[in-house]
């Protein structure tokens, strides 16, 4: 397992704003970047989706990470067949990604608050059109995520 942090380039991206996508091929399993290494307390509702809260992911009750502005963690954007997943705070490939892929996450496995929840704008053939916290996710899907999320369901 190795870093493709070098290999990434912060883009257009079809589902929403800039993404983050690949120069190369990462294989899976591949560390591909840090998230974060900034650690904040929210003590508010992660249902609200303010400024804050949209960019972070929690890894505790009120301890969330937040990205530099710009970084990859900032911009990398959500699917419902993510290429990505999260392992304490880094981006690891769960499947092969080909050079000009975006990199996603699925941000249900970034969140455990229950009234959290965003339209979703993946386009991919699996969109579940809502995207709520981890213990709503289905259990086919909470198993193939098993270990790659920053809370538990």
């Amino acid at each position: 397992m190795f870093y493709v942090k070098d290999s990434l380039v912060i883009k257009k991206s079809k589902i929403q704003g800039k993404g983050v996508f690949s120069k190369k091929i990462i294989k899976k399993g591949d560390k591909i970047f840090t998230f974060s290494d900034r650690k904040i307390e929210i003590n508010h509702s992660s249902a609200c989706n303010c400024k804050i809260c949209h960019r972070c992911i929690q890894v505790g009750n009120n301890l969330w990470l937040y990205p530099k502005k710009d970084s990859y963690g900032w911009n990398i954007n959500h699917s419902c067949n993510p290429n990505s997943g999260i392992k304490g705070k880094i981006i690891i490939a769960i499947k092969r990604i080909s050079p000009n892929d975006e990199i996603t996450l699925d941000y249900s496995t970034t969140t455990s608050g229950t009234d959290w929840k965003i339209k979703c704008n993946c386009k991919s053939k699996t969109c579940r059109k809502l995207i709520r916290s981890v213990q709503f996710l289905p259990r086919n899907l909470r198993e193939r995520y098993k270990g790659l999320t920053s809370v538990s369901p």
